[in-house]
């Protein structure tokens, strides 16, 4: 029941959706790949979004890295989330979705910080008509170096979901989807699974809000990005059913975690505690009494913050005189290697 293996729609009940869907896969079905993407498309948003066909090279700095509540303003890896090592890159230029981590990474040292929201603040949102009483699952999805992360309690949970929706459809991250044993436990219990988002495609933006804007309801069984992204385009949101146990030695297997360990800590103390479960109530709901909260996704995203056009042009070092002293300096510097290589001592 797998879109990408071409299987019947039938499964689903409404065919407006299973018409919708059939739309999306066919636009999304092959990723486009951008030498200048960072994640998820983030240079290709912005280059839409200031007029330009497509970005000239990348960020003069490092864009904050998914949706991070306040509650992990307590490290700077923690907040801009990246590769772990901007503890060591504390002068390099950092853009992030809200003041409060501003404020957060200056007082840990950080000199050159922006608030301009995430990427997703600059996605066009579609104008689609939501199909109500469906329900979209999103499970916590693995990472290539990490591998997927089957919960097969979850997928029982979703499958009873069929009982309060008309339709339920599963999203898989790329890395999951590609696990023939991750898509298995949802196909097997009848569930209809779509490919998600793909880290290296630089319209991942744009397929998930596309996506989330076909169903009534998102759900997930852990706390992520997705959640906000989902509520930004009006989808109802929960966080319900079982989730995976927390795991250091899984956790362990990322670059990101073992280059800031304390970060790892944080993140255990961050689930053993509860802190969102007690701060955020109203996201942890069953999915059929998930509500919408626009002003909270907003908020988080850092829309707010949204740049101009020219003013993001500007800042991210892409006006037309910034880009010709750049290409400038990287054809001298290129030019200069070669010299020293050339005149350099042989061994």
């Amino acid at each position: 029941m797998s879109l990408r293996q071409g299987a019947a729609y039938s499964v689903l009940q409404s065919r407006e959706l299973a018409i919708s869907l059939s739309k999306w896969q066919e636009r999304f079905a092959k990723p486009r790949y951008d030498q200048f993407n960072y994640a998820y498309g983030d240079t290709s948003v912005i280059a839409r979004y200031i007029g330009l066909p497509k970005a000239p090279r990348r960020l003069n700095g490092e864009w904050q890295h998914g949706v991070v509540v306040r509650e992990r303003n307590k490290n700077a890896d923690w907040i801009i989330g990246s590769d772990g090592l901007s503890h060591q890159r504390p002068h390099q230029r950092y853009y992030v979705a809200r003041d409060d981590q501003v404020l957060a990474l200056k007082a840990f040292g950080f000199t050159d910080v922006h608030a301009i929201g995430l990427p997703f603040a600059y996605v066009t949102l579609p104008l689609c008509d939501r199909v109500q009483n469906t329900l979209l699952a999103m499970p916590a999805h693995g990472l290539p170096e990490s591998g997927s992360r089957i919960c097969s309690d979850y997928a029982d949970f979703v499958a009873e979901q069929r009982k309060h929706f008309s339709d339920v459809v599963v999203c898989l991250h790329r890395t999951d989807h590609d696990c023939k044993k991750m898509r298995d436990t949802y196909e097997e219990r009848g569930l209809f699974v779509v490919r998600g988002a793909d880290p290296d495609d630089a319209d991942a933006y744009d397929c998930l809000a596309s996506l989330f804007s076909y169903f009534d309801v998102v759900t997930g069984n852990e706390f992520g990005s997705h959640v906000a992204y989902a509520a930004m385009t009006g989808a109802k949101v929960s966080v319900a059913g079982p989730q995976t146990p927390f795991d250091r030695s899984y956790y362990l297997k990322l670059p990101y975690y073992r280059n800031c360990p304390a970060v790892l800590d944080l993140a255990e103390e961050f689930v053993v505690s509860r802190v969102l479960e007690r701060n955020y109530p109203f996201l942890y709901a069953d999915p059929k009494c998930a509500q919408p909260c626009i002003d909270w996704a907003a908020d988080q995203i850092g829309v707010g913050n949204r740049r101009s056009p020219e003013e993001l042009r500007r800042l991210c070092g892409w006006t037309a005189r910034q880009l010709m002293l750049q290409n400038a300096r990287d054809r001298f510097g290129g030019m200069l290697f070669r010299v020293r290589k050339a005149v350099r001592p042989a061994p």
